[in-house]
């Protein structure tokens, strides 16, 4: 029998492969940025990872990987995006999977490099940190080189560039990047299921899919651009339960007869709420709509999303005993990032009750306690993550939110019953605190202290700039105008309840609350 000569890859796709001696890939590998089978191994092998555990930290060659680093600096960067990014703004591997195409050297360079690339954001050791922009510059360059390849690993891949673009504040190449997935995605119809496949490569496209549809919510509002993927027309193909997902064999074919939803299925389910939301407040600015007009969507929103937190499993809703259980299950900070979600989503529906003038209605009045209520639930969801460090949401949207969230506090600070003045100064408190861990590792937050710091913070007048910092938060914010009937500044406030030290308050939270 004839001796195999080519390497694996250039078998599967047949094609001529030719390698060198002292070369770490065959020619064919090396161009498309594969890890080539014909690598000569090191003395040390990485086993695939058991569900929800990862390997050893002990050192493997860079020959072994194909990469020019230590193998343990890989482990350790792969370990990081998963235990920080992965199932919270996106969810795209099967995690045995992912362990075992490293293993096996079948892994793309660029989608390798890629999930290190944002594993070094999050690292706690600087020397890592140091790696990112080589790494991001070279996933970018592979992946440009094979754009071509209409694949699933550069669908995934293209997802991550797009959340590095976005860690780097160029939102046009976030939204270029999220774009070239999405048209990858429809070319691969992976918003349909093919039964043929297993039961792996189902739920991971479906999940790859979902995670399209979520960038696509937030993505393309935050430059100010349509949607890409309409509303949801069918809900039966959602994710399953994560932790069954994780720990299902390699040649598992079908999925388990009981398998219930996972919290990415709800999660969908409301991000679908999302976009309606979304256009509400763009027409409320661009259309100039009725009020009775628009009381009858936030009316009929606000009905949607307490029927979906009201269909949750018990299982799923928010308390501490499944905070408790989910974190041990290891998907506390996806738990943790679906309600921040919800509470996020009817801050937005509420937010326009803030402006005094919409609280002349016993409606609007509740709407805006409503606001009040969910910004401070926000709020205190994010300080129960934060004192479980296996449970903290270190992904950059959540930075967004919680801008959101203060800002709500802020008009707490101002105009809020005193009762409700120590848990807002609290809660302020905290979702600074949050902030300045976030901008350790995401220079894209630096512009939320401007946000919060607006001349007019005390207005809360839905008009084209509050707009932009709801929603189009990729956008650059300028100095917003001054809005008719609103004081100067905070201090201005003149009152015979004690507005005026209200305003001294704000100053002085404000002036306390830098983030460096």
């Amino acid at each position: 029998m004839r001796k195999i000569q080519a390497c694996r890859q250039c078998r599967d796709t047949k094609r001529k492969c030719h390698f060198e001696l002292g070369q770490q890939a065959c020619a064919s590998c090396s161009e498309r940025g594969l890890l080539c089978s014909k690598t000569p191994p090191g003395p040390h092998i990485l086993r695939p990872a058991s569900p929800h555990r990862f390997p050893n930290d002990a050192y493997i060659s860079a020959s072994e990987l194909a990469v020019d680093m230590p193998a343990s600096t890989v482990v350790n960067l792969v370990k990081n995006y998963l235990t920080c990014v992965h199932d919270k703004p996106h969810s795209l591997f099967h995690l045995p999977s992912l362990w075992e195409s490293i293993h096996c050297r079948s892994i793309s360079t660029k989608l390798l490099y890629s999930i290190c690339a944002l594993g070094c954001r999050i690292s706690s050791d600087k020397n890592m940190r140091l790696l990112e922009p080589r790494l991001s510059t070279t996933a970018k360059r592979l992946f440009q080189l094979t754009l071509a390849d209409v694949s699933l690993e550069s669908i995934q891949t293209c997802i991550l560039i797009a959340n590095i673009c976005g860690v780097e504040s160029d939102s046009s190449s976030e939204a270029l990047y999220f774009g070239i997935a999405t048209r990858m995605a429809y070319m691969m119809f992976l918003n349909t299921t093919d039964f043929a496949e297993s039961i792996i490569e189902q739920e991971t496209k479906c999940r790859v899919w979902c995670s399209l549809f979520m960038a696509d919510r937030w993505c393309s509002t935050g430059m100010g651009l349509p949607r890409q993927i309409p509303d949801l027309t069918d809900v039966s193909r959602l994710p399953i339960d994560e932790y069954v997902f994780q720990q299902m064999e390699f040649t598992q074919q079908e999925a388990h007869d009981s398998c219930q939803p996972g919290l990415w299925a709800y999660m969908i389910l409301l991000a679908d709420i999302f976009g309606p939301v979304q256009d509400l407040n763009r027409h409320l600015v661009q259309d100039h709509l009725p009020e009775d007009v628009l009381n009858s969507e936030i009316t009929g929103l606000a009905r949607r999303l307490e029927t979906w937190k009201d269909q949750l499993p018990s299982s799923v809703v928010f308390n501490l005993e499944n905070f408790d259980r989910h974190r041990a299950l290891g998907n506390g900070s996806t738990f943790v990032a679906l309600h921040l979600g919800y509470h996020h989503y009817a801050t937005l529906l509420y937010y326009r009750y803030l402006d005094i003038q919409k609280q002349s209605t016993p409606s609007g009045r509740i709407y805006a306690s409503r606001c009040k209520y969910h910004a401070s639930s926000y709020s205190s969801l994010l300080k129960i993550s934060q004192e479980n460090q296996e449970c903290s949401v270190l992904h950059t949207t959540s930075g967004h939110m919680t801008a959101v969230s203060s800002s709500v506090l802020l008009h707490t600070l101002l105009f809020g019953a005193e009762e409700e003045l120590t848990p807002a100064r609290e809660g302020l408190v905290a979702n600074f605190k949050a902030l300045v861990e976030l901008q350790k590792y995401w220079p894209s937050l630096e512009k939320v202290d401007a946000c919060l710091r607006s001349d007019n913070t005390n207005t809360y007048k839905v008009d084209k700039w509050m707009l932009r910092f709801l929603l189009e938060h990729a956008m650059p914010l300028s100095q917003r105008s001054h809005v008719e009937g609103a004081p100067d500044t905070l201090t201005d406030l003149n009152h015979p309840d004690g507005f005026r030290e209200r305003g001294r308050m704000v100053n002085d939270a404000l002036s306390g609350l830098r983030i460096s």
